[in-house]
């Protein structure tokens, strides 16, 4: 396993080197599609129970037609909340060097509403992947210990706890990656400010940071659905879960980052 992802790192960083794209992003995208064919034989496979009486046949077949008609409603939606984005004016002040005039127009500094991507579900998942699997290892044959996993791996408290991790980790990513002072830096250097905003740190001539949490919080709306969408999916319309993790989860954001 250890040579296997090595190799498949150097791969990466061959694709990434030859200006195809990034890497390793399409080799994950290209193992998610591969799987596509089988989630689709699975979900003919439920859709067409030969053992069942004609008019179940029909409301399975049915409910198959409406999941491919969702599948294309998530996959528009993810397209669109992942390039949507708020774009704050920034205006430039005129500055003459010589013969010549620098400045003077209007930029736009974009804020993602999901600026975080996928990260805030990988993190959830692997965090909350520790507790059952330690549990069910340490006490194997304890039925208190074996409900408690089964309500951190499915149960009411997975969805609870899940949600939670996404929203903590959405808000960290952006505090660690976005740097307000930096940005406000840089547009003092060139001469640049927000209109309405006085300019300087101690003014408010940072970026404004309640559109920054504004957009997180709704990101991270948008990445709890997502997440929890699949699960809820396979446990509601006894879906197989290789089929519903098409509808939502890291797969169909990271399909949809690399693909724009």
């Amino acid at each position: 396993m250890t040579a296997g992802t090595m190799f498949l790192m150097w791969m990466g960083d061959q694709i990434t080197e030859r200006g195809i794209g990034n890497g390793v992003s399409l080799i994950i995208t290209v193992g998610i599609l591969a799987q596509l064919p089988a989630g689709s034989d699975s979900s003919v496979a439920h859709a067409s129970f030969q053992a069942l009486p004609a008019p179940r046949q029909a409301s399975a077949r049915s409910c198959l037609v409406l999941l491919c008609l969702f599948l294309v409603f998530v996959i528009a939606a993810v397209i669109a909340v992942t390039q949507a984005q708020r774009k704050i004016s920034i205006q430039y002040a005129k500055r003459v060097v010589g013969r010549k005039v620098y400045g003077g127009q209007t930029q736009y500094m974009p804020l993602k509403i999901n600026y975080a991507g996928v990260m805030p579900i990988i993190f959830a998942q692997a965090i909350l992947l520790f507790p059952s699997t330690i549990i069910n290892m340490a006490f194997p044959q304890n039925r208190t210990a074996q409900e408690i996993a089964n309500l951190l791996a499915v149960g009411w408290l997975h969805y609870v706890l899940y949600g939670v991790m996404i929203f903590f980790f959405s808000y960290f990513w952006v505090a660690t990656q976005f740097q307000p002072v930096q940005i406000a830096d840089d547009l003092e250097k060139y001469g640049g400010f927000i209109p309405g905003v006085r300019p300087g740190k101690a003014n408010g001539g940072l970026p404004r940071l309640h559109d920054v949490a504004a957009l997180t919080f709704a990101g991270a709306i948008f990445l709890t659905v997502i997440a929890v969408l699949p699960q809820l999916l396979a446990q509601a319309l006894k879906v197989p879960y290789m089929t519903a993790q098409f509808f939502g989860g890291t797969g169909v954001l990271i399909i949809v980052g690399v693909g724009s």
